[in-house]
């Protein structure tokens, strides 16, 4: 399930870096964004209700870092936030790795 979840994240990169480019339009990715959040959360809420034993628990929680990158770009896009937090917050998660 997880080879599906990062297909979608790569599809989501390639559009959104198409709008840094100037190629795509904000919102438009915003909603892109929400949807992997959204996609990401259901997936990450089934493998956890499948997970049997400590090692399956790993995946899912390494995807729920994507999901809480991908919503507040959702809503960073859709508002016109300022978007410093996202720097330090990806500088974390870079550490948690």
């Amino acid at each position: 399930m997880t080879g599906i979840a990062f297909y979608f994240v790569g599809a989501v990169l390639f559009v959104t870096a198409m709008q840094m480019l100037g190629k795509a339009a904000a919102k438009g990715v915003a909603v892109l964004h929400a949807i992997l959040g959204i996609l990401l959360s259901i997936i990450v809420t089934i493998s956890l209700f499948k997970a049997q034993a400590a090692a399956d628990y790993f995946f899912p929680f390494l995807l729920l870092l994507f999901v809480f990158t991908y919503l507040p770009v959702a809503a960073t896009f859709s508002y016109s936030l300022e978007a410093k937090y996202l720097g330090w917050y990806c500088l974390v998660q870079a550490q948690d790795r």
